[in-house]
């Protein structure tokens, strides 16, 4: 999991309601924490996961992002927040946190369950060649590979 920073809800509020110069020295101080030629904005909403459910993608990711396009890159996870999108999956949205961290190039990416929804005792593997931007938006058909013991069940 490459370094990075999280962008709290109360973070997000007290920036949104800066001055323009107040959040240009806040995204500096940023970007100089993360120390990357770009980066990965990525929602952290607790929305996302559930007992019953995985919404991982149903929010905003933005990749590559350079220091320029970081107010931009975090205003569109922003409002991913409570996009149509996420009222069309029964979820209130509302706000999460955001994650900015370095960007890598990956050769494989994916996502881990650390509890298999078909296979209790099973962690669960998804992953892609590239990013996981295709595996989370439904784009790619990822590998997976399953590991655990089933005892105990």
């Amino acid at each position: 999991v490459p370094d990075g920073a999280v962008l709290t809800p109360e973070f997000l509020k007290a920036f949104a309601a800066a001055m323009p110069e107040a959040r240009r020295k806040q995204l500096d101080r940023l970007w100089r924490e993360v120390g990357a030629a770009t980066v990965a904005v990525r929602s952290s909403a607790a929305a996302e996961d559930g007992t019953h459910h995985s919404f991982a993608g149903v929010f905003e990711s933005v990749l590559n992002v350079d220091r320029a396009g970081l107010e931009d890159a975090i205003a569109s996870v922003t409002a991913s927040f409570t996009a149509d999108r996420v009222k069309s999956y029964g979820m209130e949205g509302g706000g999460g946190s955001i994650i900015v961290q370095r960007m890598i190039d990956a050769e494989y990416a994916g996502v881990l369950f650390t509890r298999d929804p078909l296979a209790g005792g099973l962690a669960m593997v998804e992953l892609v060649r590239g990013t996981a931007e295709g595996l989370v938006s439904g784009a790619v058909a990822p590998d997976t590979f399953r590991c655990g013991s089933c005892q105990g069940r």
